[in-house]
């Protein structure tokens, strides 16, 4: 599977989940994530959704690791949604 571009509209919906999540990490929320994971060099993979507890948003390397080990880069996030998004009215 090729990956799915992303419009700007749907980016900027993500970077304000993400800096939700980066002020709540204190609290961590279970979230349910779709993203894009890497089967080859040549850009291709597939689409995974998992339900995980977060454990902490890394600025810096720009990702995001949750307490099962799994590690999602920013820019492979599709999409973001939880109950921490509910709270504050964004979904």
């Amino acid at each position: 599977t090729e990956r799915i571009l992303r419009f700007d509209e749907s980016i900027g919906d993500i970077n304000r989940k993400i800096k939700i999540l980066k002020e709540n990490m204190n609290l961590k929320p279970k979230i349910n994530i779709v993203f894009f994971e890497h089967t080859e060099d040549s850009g291709l993979g597939e689409y995974k959704k998992e339900s995980v507890k977060l454990e902490k948003v890394e600025d810096f390397e720009k990702r995001i690791v949750f307490e099962n080990g799994l590690t999602v880069n920013f820019e492979d996030i599709y999409s973001l949604d939880g109950e921490i998004f509910n709270n504050i009215g964004l979904l």
